[in-house]
């Protein structure tokens, strides 16, 4: 991934998720700290449901932090984990769950992707994935992206801010106009939690998590996609900032078309004037 060390007015649109989105002029409102850009192939999103009340997701977790979290895929693929909520009523309430992400799941199933709703589930590129067991299948995917190229180009610039927030700055390049209904979608991860359960399935358990998504966001449909957007998310005081992770999807169809994604794992320890904890 690179690491590049590189308005006039805003117009304030409506939160989405508690979270501040702003469309910038022509004139820059922030000096850059730190800069990626997405690579020339497409990447893979891989979407993980999961629940520290399901006795069988570990091992799917366990293939995300040990397959898809290696410093080798980091610009192939980019691994995010849903904690769902409706394993809550069984005995342990999954301290990172939240029903937004379970309603995620529940439109990938309106959207086709899936027949039914379950835990542990990959969503990969729009589609379910069941093969994640399978090394050769997950290679195969690999190989096939591997070969193409992305229609557009993801630029994420981390701008100096507050030490309570973390405002970031999004560019997309298209060869040739944007689609029509492109969607910009926008994580904020934590690596490396762990969890000790004290009842339901996995009673006595301590669990490893990572790219467990913390925040998401829509950012505002851009007609032509020449538009930048800046995303300020508030940290909350149980993240820990240098374990933070960016992810960046440009999607259609509903999310089932990728067009290209980017991955910035720990986001902070590399933009070292921000704040760490």
């Amino acid at each position: 991934m690179n690491n590049i060390q590189s308005g006039k007015s805003l117009k304030t649109l409506a939160p989405i998720a508690g979270v501040a989105i702003a469309l910038i002029g022509s004139t820059a409102i922030a000096a850059p700290v730190c800069q990626w850009q997405s690579p020339i192939h497409p990447m893979l999103v891989a979407e993980l449901f999961t629940s520290e009340g399901c006795s069988s997701c570990p091992p799917a977790e366990r293939w995300l932090s040990t397959t898809l979290k290696t410093g080798t895929l980091t610009d192939r693929v980019l691994p995010l984990a849903f904690h769902v909520d409706y394993w809550d009523y069984i005995g342990w309430k999954d301290p990172y769950a939240s029903a937004e992400y379970s309603a995620r799941q529940y439109q990938w199933q309106k959207a086709g992707a899936s027949q039914i709703v379950y835990t542990p589930e990959f969503i990969v590129s729009g589609r379910e994935y069941r093969g994640w067991r399978n090394p050769a299948t997950f290679r195969q995917m690999l190989s096939e992206n591997a070969n193409q190229k992305a229609p557009v180009t993801i630029q994420a610039t981390v701008l100096k801010g507050q030490a309570d927030r973390l405002s970031i700055q999004i560019e997309q390049e298209w060869q040739g106009q944007a689609p029509a209904g492109t969607q910009t979608t926008v994580f904020l991860y934590e690596d490396g939690l762990n969890q000790q359960v004290d009842s339901g399935e996995n009673r006595g358990e301590t669990l490893r998590h990572d790219a467990v998504v913390r925040a998401m966001l829509s950012a505002p449909k851009k007609p032509s996609g020449g538009a930048t957007a800046q995303m300020n998310f508030p940290l909350q005081r149980d993240w820990v900032r240098h374990k933070l992770g960016l992810g960046i999807v440009v999607s259609g169809n509903q999310g089932q078309r990728i067009f290209q994604a980017l991955n910035v794992p720990g986001l902070l320890a590399q933009c070292t004037e921000q704040p760490q904890n």
